[in-house]
């Protein structure tokens, strides 16, 4: 069984399926294009890390508000917000390497969720 799924990813890297799963409309094994493996990949962490950015900012702001004067829940709040803005520039930067290096290997762009914006 390994190395008859070995055999299949050897012979072709352009797709992946289930070769115990056959499909049941066409008869043939279910593929899936690495592009669009790549693409929901990248989209789910894209959208999971701009929910985790958007909560810690409203968390940061919450705190500033309600921080009342204090020093130490004033410092703690500005932390939690430079966090949330720090998270913001790595996505994005990561979001920016990902499409250069999915470019240079001839891997279709248009697929990506933030492609065009």
């Amino acid at each position: 069984m390994l190395q008859q799924t070995l055999k299949l990813f050897a012979l072709d890297l352009g797709s992946v399926g289930n070769p115990t799963i056959p499909s049941a409309v066409s008869g043939t094994e279910p593929t899936v294009k690495i592009e669009s493996m790549i693409s929901a990949i990248l989209g789910t962490i894209t959208i999971v890390a701009s929910v985790a950015l958007l909560i810690m900012f409203a968390m940061g702001g919450i705190e500033y508000i309600t921080a009342g004067g204090d020093e130490k829940q004033t410092a703690s709040a500005k932390r939690t917000t430079t966090s949330a803005v720090l998270g913001l520039i790595v996505v994005v930067a990561s979001m920016t390497i990902a499409t250069i290096v999915l470019k240079i290997f001839g891997i279709d762009i248009k697929a990506l969720p933030w492609y065009g914006v």
